[in-house]
């Protein structure tokens, strides 16, 4: 083989060796490249993934508030009806006392009324025995 035959076998060689070091080192920096797109992509993926657990967590928070204010609402309701019961509660026993004491000094009343009136039927039943012996003082006299 003569020498150039070698020297260009040689430079084939060479060439090939390069190109295969090229190849390896584009397809290494393809493959870090699309590492890096698919980290990205990962990444992107994984905000988009807290966004919508963050936005989930923002309603469950605020159907929370809204709950616990419907709750302290209804609280506010219940004493304000727990004051109103008892209120209505005093009133009435209030009432029961009033009524109570008026039916006392009406029995007291009607008891005085009784004995007034045993009094005067006492009277009138003494007045008509009064009469009677007037009468008869009166007939003995007409008679004497």
């Amino acid at each position: 083989m003569p020498v150039d035959e070698k020297d260009k076998q040689r430079q084939l060689r060479k060439q090939r060796g390069e190109q295969r070091s090229r190849m390896q080192q584009i397809e290494q920096q393809t493959q870090e490249a699309q590492n890096e797109i698919e980290g990205q992509q990962q990444k992107e993926l994984d905000r988009r993934k807290l966004e919508s657990d963050q936005k989930k967590l923002d309603n469950d928070r605020k159907k929370l508030e809204r709950d616990e204010a419907a709750l302290k609402r209804k609280v506010v309701q219940n004493d304000a009806q727990k004051r109103l019961a008892n209120d209505e509660a005093n009133k009435n026993q209030l009432e029961a006392q009033r009524l109570d004491e008026r039916k006392r000094q009406l029995d007291d009343y009607k008891a005085s009324l009784d004995e007034e009136k045993r009094k005067l039927q006492q009277d009138k039943a003494n007045q008509a025995q009064q009469r009677v012996k007037i009468e008869q003082a009166n007939r003995k006299l007409g008679e004497d």
